[in-house]
């Protein structure tokens, strides 16, 4: 995912980024030590957080950027169970990306997944921001496919709230939009990287 950022900065500049089942971290602390995003908040299951912090703090000590974030309190960590309603640390939070990778693993959790998503890309939220920073929470979910029926399920479970645009990460498949599961062409170990983005 790391690298579609690069081939895709403008996803990830001056950009308020939340990642959702960050475990390390690895994905939104190598955004962050870029010096590109406004400001990121990595969550996960209570247990994980604490992993994710000192990964956070080893950051901040190799890169500058990481350590910006963190002195201005523009870089935190907190518990987030999906499907669960998110607190107010998050629910208040101006968010522009959320960055998701590898989080569709277990089928079992995908609808939970998918309650989260929506509520932290809730339309009203717009609502109470300035003119200025007014746009929709834009969703990037890098998956590797290992169940496709359950993933094509989940897609078009989620094609009903959200457009769905897919890059596929092998150069072989061409990138399209869609706004449909079907944009997704579903057999085992392919990788995709999707956006998604409220619907109207």
């Amino acid at each position: 995912m790391v690298s579609f950022f690069e081939a895709e900065p403008q996803f990830a500049v001056h950009r308020h980024v939340l990642e959702l089942g960050a475990g390390p971290g690895a994905v939104g602390l190598a955004l962050a030590s870029t010096g590109d995003v406004s400001s990121l908040l990595l969550t996960d299951l209570e247990s994980v957080v604490p992993l994710t912090r000192s990964n956070a703090r080893a950051a901040a000590a190799q890169h500058a950027s990481v350590a910006s974030l963190t002195a201005s309190n523009r870089l935190a960590v907190h518990a987030l169970c999906w499907g669960e309603p998110a607190d107010a640390v998050i629910a208040e939070r101006h968010i522009d990306v959320v960055v998701a990778s590898d989080c569709l693993y277990e089928s079992a959790s995908h609808s939970a997944f998918l309650s989260t998503l929506l509520e932290v890309t809730n339309p009203s939220k717009l609502a109470q921001q300035d003119e200025k920073s007014r746009q929709r929470t834009t969703v990037l979910l890098a998956y590797k496919q290992r169940l496709p029926a359950k993933e094509k399920s989940f897609f078009e479970t989620a094609a009903s709230h959200f457009n769905i645009a897919v890059y596929a990460a092998d150069p072989s498949l061409s990138s399209f939009n869609n706004n449909s599961a079907d944009a997704i062409e579903y057999f085992n170990e392919a990788i995709y990287i999707c956006k998604l983005e409220r619907k109207e």
